[in-house]
């Protein structure tokens, strides 16, 4: 009698190419487009949006039109800024500063003095100025002090100014004339500075008051301090 071997469990034939009739097909390889999808997929920096190249990325119209409106609307105010600059400086004529009177030219002098080296934040003559109000200038932040007037008297820590100053922007352009005078507190430090001759303490704004002098548009005599124009 002729008896059949079965194969034992685990002895399958796993052969690819010649497999049993009872094996289960295969599936078939996938496709390259699937196989890309899958690595998007399976990658966190792909899956996100953001992360795509800028040609696959969709902008919106409308997106890009507001960011051009807006760059024009931005670029029309510094052309308005700086021709309004220009005109300010052709029709400023002076300033006055309590009891204390400048001509056009004394302001005009101490700018350029102060712009021969541009002022910054280690010049010891010129501080740097946050205003309350910053709307009320044309140029853009920075701003600087600088002292207006000549030099009072002189200690070891340096040169000490009166209480007036030019206002300056960024572009060392000029903004306005002030007076600046410190508080009680601060008063009282400087003074024991000078007397006994310590090192001058760091500037602080807090510690001063700030009040703006009366500007001179148009035709202005200083010799008899007459507006023929407009103050501000």
């Amino acid at each position: 009698m002729k008896t059949f071997k079965r194969n034992p469990i685990g002895n399958q034939n796993n052969d690819p190419l010649n497999p049993p009739a009872t094996a289960q097909k295969q599936p078939a390889a996938a496709s390259i487009n699937q196989l890309a999808h899958n690595m998007y997929q399976s990658n966190s920096h792909y899956s996100n949006p953001n992360n795509l190249h800028s040609l696959h990325k969709k902008k919106s119209p409308k997106r890009d039109q507001a960011q051009r409106d807006q760059a024009q609307r931005d670029q029309a105010q510094r052309d308005h800024a700086q021709r309004a600059q220009a005109q300010r400086a052709q029709y400023f004529n002076g300033a006055r500063c309590r009891h204390t009177f400048y001509s056009k030219q004394q302001i005009l002098d101490t700018v350029n003095e102060a712009c021969y080296k541009q002022p910054t934040q280690d010049d010891k003559k010129a501080t740097v100025y946050k205003p309350k109000h910053p709307e009320k200038y044309l140029g853009h932040y920075p701003f600087y002090l600088y002292p207006l007037g000549k030099e009072l008297f002189r200690t070891k820590s340096g040169p000490h100014y009166g209480r007036d100053r030019i206002v300056l922007n960024s572009a060392c352009q000029l903004e306005g004339v002030l007076t600046e005078w410190p508080k009680p507190f601060e008063l009282v430090k400087k003074t024991s500075n000078v007397i006994t001759g310590r090192p001058w303490v760091l500037y602080n704004q807090k510690n001063y008051w700030h009040s703006d002098c009366e500007i001179f548009w148009g035709l202005w005599n200083s010799e008899d301090h007459s507006s023929a124009d407009t103050k501000i």
